[in-house]
């Protein structure tokens, strides 16, 4: 296998890639990395419809079970660790294949991203003590570039500039400057994305969902509930209404009908982000076997790998 390819498989929830990935990488040598911002959590398994114990040993899994639902993790440190997870599956001489529903995560590490500057209260308030010509004047001494991007009337920007500069010492050009594509990195990449009609993928939405019940999912939640969740580990789809329900605010009917609903939301934004990305070669798996759909799957790699 020639070295530096990295290949995508993508779609919304529910579409059954997770499946394929995993046919895939049994047959092309290859090695899964999670592109769900969600399964890098541990104690967070049904929910997040993570690879079972079985799949994880029986093919090389990398960014599930990371870190403590406790902590933040951001795009740009899953972009990174994401990158060494190549290079590592690359020197085994192993094909990467990069799994997950998160359009941004996709992006991030096939365009790059440029990294989140710090905040701070303290500097923000101090600075908005000083009048717009004030503030612009000192912008631009310390950041020509900025201060031509930025109108002299936007507080706002001017002060979020500042602030960057001050905490730092590197202006916002600099942090806006985005870490490399993978292209530029010397990596050849493939997108394939799994397609289902929508009416049969809100189906199989709402199937997911009474699996995850079945499996456990409130007693997962009631568990997490135990403990501090951080604020990206909080937005996860299944935990907010099972939660509510716990709490008392609602039925279990209807946090159940809720997670259905929300799912089904989210399954619909994922398409959306999906059908502006020009890259993706998507393949229709209504109705068809997974050995199937693999093979749909490989006539798109043909000559690629």
């Amino acid at each position: 296998m020639p070295a530096k390819k990295v290949l995508f498989i993508v779609g919304p929830t529910a579409s059954g890639k997770s499946r394929i990935a995993l046919q895939l990488a049994k047959k092309l040598r290859g090695s899964i990395i999670s592109a769900d911002s969600m399964q890098v959590y541990r104690d967070m398994n049904i929910g997040t419809a993570k690879p079972s114990p079985n799949e994880m040993k029986s093919i090389p899994h990398y960014l599930v079970d990371q870190i403590p639902p406790s902590k933040n993790f951001s795009v740009y440190e899953w972009r990174n660790q994401a990158l060494r997870a190549i290079l590592e599956i690359i020197s085994e001489r192993r094909l990467p294949i990069v799994v997950g529903g998160s359009g941004f995560y996709i992006q991030a590490l096939t365009n790059g991203i440029a990294d989140q500057a710090p905040a701070d209260d303290k500097v923000r308030a101090k600075l908005s003590k000083l009048s717009l010509i004030a503030l612009h004047a000192r912008l631009k001494k310390i950041d020509p570039k900025s201060a031509k991007k930025i109108h002299p009337n936007d507080q706002k920007r001017l002060i979020r500039a500042l602030e960057i500069y001050e905490l730092t010492g590197k202006t916002r050009s600099e942090w806006e400057k985005k870490s490399e594509p993978l292209s530029s990195l010397g990596y050849s990449f493939r997108m394939i994305g799994i397609a289902y009609p929508r009416e049969v993928l809100y189906a199989r939405v709402e199937k997911r969902v009474d699996a995850m019940i079945r499996a456990g999912l409130v007693h997962e939640v009631k568990q997490l509930a135990k403990k501090r969740l951080s604020k990206t580990a909080n937005q996860s789809l299944s935990y907010r209404e099972m939660l509510a329900y716990l709490k008392g605010k609602m039925t279990f009917a209807e946090a159940v009908d809720l997670l259905k609903k929300n799912t089904r939301h989210f399954a619909k934004r994922q398409i959306t982000w999906f059908r502006h990305e020009k890259r993706i070669k998507w393949v229709d798996a209504d109705r068809k076997s997974l050995e199937k759909i693999y093979q749909e799957v490989r006539k798109n790699l043909k000559g690629w790998v």
